[in-house]
């Protein structure tokens, strides 16, 4: 996983270099490419929790998220009469994910595409194994569709990817066995907004978020993090188990 998290913080800087430049530039597209790094820098924390990259992509992510705010601004999203919170930067700095209670699970081994049960391969481990594709994905860039030859050899991280479960029950926990099964998106109560803002607020007003103006006032963790997240509304969107690679190779011709 370490390896992981370096491809996506890699992946992060990159974007970052390129919307600095082609914001110099006067392009339009530099805010999406900067807001794009939001998520790799994202991702490389909760592949590395608990090593020291996990504090370079820490910093990484506030420093993306204080140039964006100064440069762009940055507002809430408001979809069908809602508000909503899902920007990466501040998400990210609530450190609790959601863990399944599964039974009768069935797994294949992304290196050799058999039951777990059946063979040795260590997760995270990477070996030198042909290409073949697991329930429906490249076992060496986790995509449905790519340009890795069948058969061939190539470095395949070894991963366990879930074809068949019966889910028992979900819980909130600070470290989940699934990095990226963090929380994605809160809805916010309008009272809350209204009782911050003002009377004269109304509900489709823009709302700007100034969070990274105020610099970084740390990590919120496990049970403390779930109640700060809940005390903006009720309703939580969760991401799990991502089809895809999250920190894709960049296409150096974009």
């Amino acid at each position: 996983m370490i390896d992981q998290g370096q491809r996506c913080l890699n992946a992060g800087q990159n974007l970052m270099a390129r919307a600095r430049l082609r914001y110099f530039l006067g392009e339009p597209d530099a805010e999406a490419l900067a807001r794009q790094a939001f998520h790799r820098f994202a991702a490389a924390m909760n592949f590395t929790e608990g090593w020291p990259e996990f504090d370079v992509a820490h910093f990484r992510i506030d420093e993306a998220g204080h140039w964006v705010r100064e440069s762009f601004g940055c507002h809430l999203d408001y979809v069908k009469g809602t508000y909503r919170l899902n920007c990466p930067v501040t998400l990210s700095h609530y450190r609790v994910g959601l863990s399944p209670g599964m039974s009768n699970v069935e797994r294949l081994c992304y290196v050799c595409g058999l039951d777990t049960r059946l063979c040795r391969h260590v997760v995270g481990r990477t070996y030198d194994a042909p290409m073949m594709m697991v329930s429906g994905l490249c076992n060496v860039c986790h995509l449905e569709s790519c340009s890795h030859t069948p058969g061939a050899i190539y470095p395949v991280e070894c991963w366990r990817v879930i074809v068949s479960l019966r889910a028992d029950e979900f819980s909130f926990v600070p470290r989940p066995a699934q990095p990226m099964a963090r929380v994605a998106e809160v809805e916010i109560d309008v009272d809350i907004l209204r009782a911050s803002l003002g009377a004269s607020w109304t509900p489709g007003m823009s709302v700007s978020c100034d969070r990274c103006q105020r610099g970084c006032q740390g990590m919120v963790e496990g049970l403390d993090a779930f109640h700060q997240l809940a005390g903006y509304g009720s309703e939580f969107r969760c991401l799990i188990l991502p089809a895809g690679d999250p920190c894709p190779p960049l296409d150096p011709s974009s």
